[in-house]
């Protein structure tokens, strides 16, 4: 998935926003570090699956070699699916 930084720093302020609204953790620092740990993570899950989904095509690319009965984005698609629940990485 491609995301821009910007949308990034908006959703992780969005949920920052919408934990501190709605009483859900007790803060041990300000809202803008909790902000940026947020989309810290988020962009590390962004490239997480970034990775996977070149994994996932470069393993395509050599099953669906000569097979033209294939569909290759179907294939890219069930191979990250695979990769990710070996991984325990949800999509």
């Amino acid at each position: 998935m491609r995301v821009r930084p910007g949308q990034v720093q908006a959703l992780a302020q969005a949920i920052v926003d919408a934990l501190f609204k709605r009483d859900l953790m007790e803060p041990k620092a300000d809202a803008v570090t909790i902000q940026q740990r947020v989309a810290d993570l988020l962009y590390r899950n962004f490239e997480e699956e970034a990775e996977l989904e070149r994994e996932a095509e470069e393993m395509a690319d050599r099953y669906v070699r000569g097979r033209e009965d294939l569909d290759r984005r179907k294939v890219v698609l069930g191979i990250k699916e695979r990769l990710a629940r070996e991984r325990g990485f949800v999509l």
